[in-house]
């Protein structure tokens, strides 16, 4: 057993991981999550003690995730095995997505336009759904709703089945389909969402290691410049998205799909050319291009 200052201990923490983060603070955030994953404690609960004792089992498995941090690049979510997202623990595991802050709060942005109709009985799709956070976050907040959310990966599914058993969540179904291709026939959505793969190959070399060492490429990049997915989504979801008359009732979107900071121009012309309507690219919080709306 050994015994440690809080305060001394964050900073030396802190210090150990500094390299792979932004800056100082952030340094620290990453210093506190690993002593709340360790102790199983809040921030706050550790703070009022003012010292904390450790075991020899927990030193060494605190050791083994500096290393897996700063050696390894193992991503930090990775490292502790979930993330928060909107109120849901979501499992993660390599080489399944992370969930990333802008997905959260675009999600919570569009629950929020739509909460007013969460005693309806919504259909709702989730496309290139990966740890199945989006369609959890859905199926959570419109518990009347029936939600559909597919993937292409095996692994990414029985990741997807064990969220939806942590979380309680039963109004979710997940499938293994590559976009609409094992959907069920003859259904139709009121509302389709995507957090699709929108990264050009030609960038994949240049992303962090922390990505592109961890998380899987299928995921993340897209032929044809990176539009290739983007492209199949908005000309599929035409097809499979239906008429409905309380969300145009209420100017609410139908169709939600997240892009990358670049490619507005580039989106909106193709859902353009596939006869969507009332076009609206919102930006996140950093003011980059995020998110592309439209209606029927």
């Amino acid at each position: 057993m050994k015994k440690f200052q809080i305060t001394d201990f964050i900073n030396d923490l802190a210090k150990k991981v500094r390299s792979i983060t932004s800056d100082e603070d952030s340094a620290r955030q990453h210093a506190w999550w690993l002593l709340e994953a360790l102790t199983a404690q809040k921030e706050i609960q550790l703070y009022a003690k003012k010292e904390i004792v450790l075991s020899d089992t927990q030193v060494e498995q605190l050791n083994k995730w500096i290393k897996e941090l700063t050696i390894d690049f193992k991503p930090l979510q990775y490292v502790l095995g979930y993330v928060d997202f909107l109120g849901l623990k979501i499992n993660v595991q390599p080489p399944i997505l992370i969930p990333r802050p802008e997905t959260e709060e675009w999600c919570q942005w569009l629950i929020s336009q739509l909460i007013n109709l969460k005693d309806e009985k919504l259909e709702i799709l989730d496309l290139c759904t990966g740890s199945g956070c989006i369609a959890l976050a859905f199926a959570k907040n419109f518990p009347n709703s029936n939600v559909i959310a597919s993937d292409i990966s095996e692994k990414a599914l029985e990741l997807c089945k064990i969220n939806k058993e942590e979380n309680k969540i039963k109004n979710v179904t997940f499938i293994l389909s590559d976009l609409f291709g094992k959907l069920p026939e003859n259904k139709k959505y009121d509302l389709i969402i995507s957090n699709p793969p929108y990264i050009d190959p030609e960038d994949w070399q240049n992303l962090q290691p922390q990505v592109k060492l961890w998380e899987d490429k299928i995921a993340l990049v897209a032929p044809d410049h990176r539009l290739e997915i983007i492209k199949k989504i908005a000309h599929g979801a035409r097809e499979f998205i239906k008429e409905n008359s309380i969300l145009k009732k209420y100017n609410l979107p139908q169709f939600a799909m997240e892009i990358g900071y670049n490619q507005a121009n580039e989106v909106t012309k193709i859902l353009h050319n596939n006869k969507w309507k009332n076009i609206i690219i919102k930006k996140d919080n950093e003011d980059l291009d995020r998110l592309a709306i439209a209606k029927i």
